[in-house]
């Protein structure tokens, strides 16, 4: 049966996340999947105290050009199911395929600016990784490139800071209690935690009036 769009008329944390929790019921094992996936895609990138240079050089570059813009188009395709769209390991390629660079630059220009927010103590990164979480979202959704992607994030997310930033914390101990749940739990707090944001991002998106001159195909 074809799922409807699933937007939320109020944002309220505690309804994306039973909204979330009702998506990932009924897509449960696209997600399961999808984070299965990752996992073993993130093996490469894990680095320890005994490691070279040349091992941390690897994790770092391969962390950039791979594990990151893959993530990235995996957690865009829990949008399109949020939207009733079909999802297909095809599809998320093609996406992938065409958004190759603007994937890779867009997460890495985030990745510097939230960490350099976090290096001013912990709350400006906490308020930009808020206010930039939607910069890869929208690269994917909008056609933008990067630089257009993070300042219209910036412009999207104005007036919701606080819903996000509630939101990562009741993700962080939702997460915290999967892993605690022998393990297992995490393939279903991350996928619902997955599914909230999505919800997230389509009901603030829905609202902007910005229009894309060239979506993603």
């Amino acid at each position: 049966m074809e799922q409807q769009t699933v937007y939320l008329s109020d944002l309220s944390v505690g309804d994306t996340f039973t909204r979330g929790w009702q998506l990932f019921r009924a897509n449960m094992w696209p997600l399961i999947g999808i984070i299965i996936f990752l996992f073993i895609l993130a093996m490469p990138s894990g680095t320890g105290e005994d490691s070279s240079a040349a091992q941390d050089l690897f994790a770092t570059l391969y962390s950039i050009f791979v594990l990151n813009p893959v993530a990235l188009v995996a957690y865009y395709g829990v949008v399109r199911l949020a939207r009733g769209q079909e999802l297909s390991v095809q599809g998320l390629f093609s996406l992938l395929q065409n958004n190759y660079l603007n994937t890779v630059a867009v997460t890495f220009f985030v990745s510097i600016i939230v960490g350099f927010g976090f290096l001013l103590f912990i709350i400006p990164g906490v308020y930009l990784s808020a206010r930039l979480s939607f910069a890869g979202y929208l690269c994917l959704d909008r056609g933008l490139g990067p630089i257009d992607a993070i300042k219209t994030s910036w412009d999207v997310t104005r007036g919701h800071a606080a819903t996000l930033i509630l939101y990562g914390i009741v993700a962080f101990f939702l997460i915290v209690a999967g892993l605690l749940a022998l393990v297992v739990g995490v393939l279903v707090a991350v996928p619902v935690a997955m599914a909230a944001f999505a919800i997230i991002y389509n009901t603030i998106e829905s609202r902007s009036d910005y229009v894309s001159e060239s979506p993603a195909t």
